[in-house]
């Protein structure tokens, strides 16, 4: 199944940005309107949903003029776009450090869901980007 995911967006690099758009459709719902909800139950503080609230709100302009622009720019938005969620993931992690005496098991779990549903997310850009290359190249 994931195979046939990747070969399905290699063959249609411009759904990536899709994909990653709703990624940060949803991040943005859950941190603005979730997350300050059951701080109880995750101990996120709205402070840190508060600094995270404009990074899905960037990725999804980018998704979207990534995916509206000529195929020129393919490449730059696929190399664009897993390096803003990588800083995003890593701004997660600085912020969790931090108030990490406040943040509880349900909420380190979530943080860890999110990186490693990003993570995927990055490396199916990563290899939609190498198979772009390759295809120019040839």
């Amino acid at each position: 199944m994931i195979n046939n995911l990747i070969h399905y967006i290699k063959s249609r690099p411009k759904k990536l940005f899709i994909l990653d758009g709703i990624g940060a459709l949803l991040s943005f719902s859950l941190t603005a309107f979730l997350l300050p909800e059951i701080t109880a139950i995750t101990g996120i503080p709205n402070a840190m949903n508060t600094l995270l609230l404009p990074w899905p709100l960037l990725l999804l302009g980018l998704d979207v003029y990534f995916y509206r622009t000529e195929k020129k720019l393919l490449k730059t938005g696929l190399l664009v776009i897993p390096i803003i969620n990588c800083l995003y993931c890593i701004c997660s992690f600085i912020l969790a450090g931090y108030h990490r005496y406040e943040l509880t098991l349900i909420g380190w779990s979530y943080l860890l869901l999110e990186a490693l549903i990003i993570g995927g997310l990055v490396y199916l850009e990563l290899k939609t980007l190498q198979q772009v290359q390759t295809d120019i190249e040839d």
